[in-house]
């Protein structure tokens, strides 16, 4: 699934696709320009394909078509639409970010981004969000903007140490997209890192539904900011608990274990302060007042021999 998908249905329109899709991929660092073209006789795929855009093809005539096609085909957590002929200028994209922010906090919502560029971070930012999930490396502007937001870096190691780390042969990935991932991977370290030395709240995230996280597998999550970032087994487990907990706004209501909270915790057979790999193995989960008593979801097993080695 896409973060931000910019959809642009063309026909025809040589003379300024190539500027559409380079404006977005500019102002929009971390969306996926897709141009859908439309049985184009002027070379436009070529030029879209040439400037950076994913290109797919509508054979059937009409820009309705075009737009079934699109939104049949693109999965995405948010979509932008314009056209091929330069008509909307892609430096207003912020203010669509402002916009939502503005419309989500009136409602009493949190607004968090997905994002993984210094750009992308500084823009939604600048735009009132209020907590970035993966995150980038930061400069002075970047952690000056944290700071005056009060946001969160939500710190996502999980779903980039597979493309960073693993084998092309075992993960598939190709040589761009490894070198990729090492960018995105190192920039989430680099980026919980530098909100840690500058008072920055940070939170634990682990993307399920990216190849290789499973349900089971948040603990993983904590073992990797004790390895990467270097904090102790018990800021890993604060990390996860209550400053997740305020992160999402519940703070108040669980997170840690206090006279009126919700009765939220878990007991291991041994001490994750010692070792943080306990959690694995849990003999009581209570959520909410309810007990489930030695948990066993189901496991795959070639992940976990996969992934355990960067336990150590």
């Amino acid at each position: 699934m896409d973060k931000i998908a910019v959809l642009i249905p063309c026909y025809n329109e040589s003379k300024t696709v190539e500027k559409v899709v380079t404006d977005f991929r500019r102002v929009l660092p971390d969306a996926t320009v897709y141009v859908y073209d439309n049985n184009s006789t002027d070379g436009t795929a070529e030029l879209a394909r040439t400037a950076g855009a994913v290109v797919r093809h509508e054979y059937q005539q009409g820009k309705g078509n075009v737009i079934r096609r699109m939104f049949r085909e693109i999965d995405a957590e948010a979509y932008i639409m314009v056209d091929g002929d330069d008509t909307y200028p892609a430096e207003a994209a912020p203010e669509m970010v402002k916009a939502v922010c503005d419309e989500a906090h009136r409602l009493g919502y949190t607004v968090a981004a997905h994002t993984e560029s210094p750009e992308g971070v500084k823009v939604a930012l600048e735009n009132g969000v209020d907590s970035i999930e993966h995150g980038a490396k930061m400069d002075d502007e970047t952690i000056r903007l944290y700071k005056e937001r009060g946001a969160f870096v939500c710190t996502t190691i999980s779903p980039a140490l597979p493309y960073a780390l693993f084998d092309t042969a075992v993960s598939g990935a190709s040589e761009k997209d490894q070198y990729n991932g090492k960018i995105v991977f190192d920039g989430v370290v680099e980026s919980a890192k530098t909100a840690l030395a500058n008072g920055i709240p940070v939170g634990l995230g682990n993307d399920v539904g990216c190849p290789y996280i499973t349900q089971y597998d948040f603990w993983r999550e904590l073992c990797y900011f004790h390895k990467y970032c270097g904090v102790s087994n018990q800021f890993a487990l604060y990390t996860a608990t209550l400053r997740n907990a305020q992160l999402a706004g519940v703070g108040d209501v669980t997170g840690s274990i206090e006279p009126g909270k919700s009765a939220d915790f878990i007991v291991t057979k041994h001490n994750p302060l010692d070792d943080l790999r306990a959690l694995q193995h849990l003999e009581l989960v209570v959520c909410r007042g309810h007990v489930i008593k030695k948990p066993n979801p189901k496991r795959n097993k070639t992940v976990d021999a996969l992934l355990d080695p960067y336990l150590e």
